[in-house]
């Protein structure tokens, strides 16, 4: 089967499908007969499809990790400790470790 000429299915001998950019799949379904059908899958990418996949999953990535970045900050500070590296800040206004400045819930 090329891509560029005509198929003919086999069951019936009298359709003629042209895939072009796609490749057809035969699917016997027995109704009274053979019945080949057929459905086209894309062997080539499809451009705008896929940027906008890689837009909507990086973003729903990049929101994920800055919503779990800001619940870890949240409890660090809460725990009296330095959001940066975790350093106990009891009693200090900066990290001696990290040199982070201590954050202030509102």
């Amino acid at each position: 089967m090329g891509f560029d000429a005509p198929s003919v299915d086999e069951g019936t001998g009298d359709s003629q499908t042209v895939f072009v950019g796609a490749i057809g799949i035969p699917i016997e379904v027995d109704i009274g007969g053979p019945i080949v059908l057929r459905f086209p899958l894309p062997f080539t990418p499809i451009i705008p499809g896929m940027v906008a996949d890689i837009g909507f999953y990086s973003l729903i990535g990049a929101v994920t990790l800055r919503l779990l970045r800001s619940i870890r900050v949240r409890a660090l500070v809460k725990q009296d400790r330095c959001a940066g590296c975790g350093y106990d800040l009891h009693g200090r206004d900066s990290c001696p470790e990290c040199g982070g400045l201590r954050y202030i819930l509102r």
